[in-house]
Order: structure tokens, then sequence, then C-alpha cells
């Protein structure tokens, strides 16, 4: 709603609203509004494609936003974000004006906001005292480490999942009726899991 708030004050837009007021101004060439445009699809848990969110133009603020890590890396250079409390949000974390504050044993606070759609998932992490960023995407996709020297990657092409332990060969990974991958060169089976467990190995995610 705060989105079509603003277009409507400004009296344009919300697309032309951000280009005009921040995409130009910070150079960020590569941010896109309710456009699904290049994207890179993540994986969701049973292995197929992330669904893309269609968002109006209206409301693109609740998730219709595309953009790249050079663009994030701009925001973030020029964020200033207010760190006025709102209200509690539990022991670790309060609420600003659209941001969460994550608060620390020393007092100062990790200025952040995150979401994601179905197993994609963004974050952007702000230390304004330190004049630090960190931003995170992630899916599926990556390397599940099983035993120190043991590692299985996992990565989509065509549509497809394919996994490749160390020092062996890619091979695909097709998906059963329950929604789990399995092998048919070797007796294996992989369910992703939105925590850790739930399985009869336990692979850390280290990518």
């Amino acid at each position: 709603m705060l989105s079509d708030l603003l277009a409507q004050r400004a009296g344009k837009p919300y697309d032309e609203l951000l280009r005009e007021r921040m995409f130009a101004p910070l150079g960020l060439r590569d941010t896109l509004v309710a456009r699904n445009d290049g994207l890179s699809p993540g994986r969701m848990s049973n292995g197929l494609p992330t669904p893309t969110w269609d968002v109006p133009v209206p409301y693109a603020g609740a998730g219709g936003l595309r953009s790249t890590v050079d663009d994030l890396v701009r925001l973030a250079r020029a964020l200033r974000t207010s760190r006025s409390k709102l209200r509690d949000a539990g022991q670790a974390v309060d609420i600003a004006w659209a941001w969460h504050l994550l608060k620390r044993k020393d007092r100062s606070s990790l200025v952040f906001h995150n979401g994601m759609t179905a197993d994609a998932a963004a974050m952007l992490v702000l230390d304004i005292e330190q004049r630090r960023a960190a931003i995170t995407l992630a899916d599926a996709a990556g390397g599940y480490q099983l035993a120190p020297q043991f590692i299985i990657s996992v990565s989509g092409e065509g549509g497809r999942l394919y996994a490749q332990a160390t020092d062996q060969e890619r091979f695909e990974l097709p998906q059963d009726s329950r929604g789990d991958h399995y092998a048919e060169v070797a007796d294996i089976a992989l369910r992703f899991t939105g925590t850790e467990g739930g399985g009869a190995f336990r692979a850390s995610r280290i990518d």
C-alpha cells in the first residue's frame, strides 16, 4: 500500500517515481519495477524453478522490484536509513521505518531487511557506524558438505537438477512422487528442507 500512496502523492506511476528520484540519481541501471526480464530463477525444495511474482506497478513495493548485486551495492553505499525505533519485535529485534534493527550486546544496531519467494531468499544488512554492508542472495543450489572431504554440489540446468560429488562425475537428480530427489547411478536420495536435519545424513550448506 505504501508504494501506491507514494505514487498518488507524487502524481505519477510508482515505477516512474522510482526511476526519477532513486534509480537515475544513484545510477541503478539494472533495477526493474514489476518486470521479470532476464531473471536467474531460484530453486524450490522440490528442485523446480521458483515461480516469479507478478506484482502490478502500484504495489511493486511489496515484492515487485528486481535488481542485481552491483545495483544493490550502489544502493547500500547511498543508504542512510532511519534507526528510530517504532516498536519492539522481540528480545533481538526492533522495528524501524521499513527496516529491522538487530540488537547487539554493545548496544549498536545492525539495520537489515530480508524477504523470500519459495526457496529463494535475499537480505541486505547495514552497519551504519562502521560504514559496512552485506548482501546475501540464495536458493537451493550450492554446495552441501557430508564429511570434511566430501561435498555434493547441486546445480540446475534446463529445468533439471544435477549433483556432483567430490572427485565424481555429475549426475541428474530426478524427482519422485513425494518431491524428493534420487540418483540412478547410485543408491542416493536427497530431500531439501528449510532447516538442518530431516534426512539420514546431515549436510551443511557451505556456499
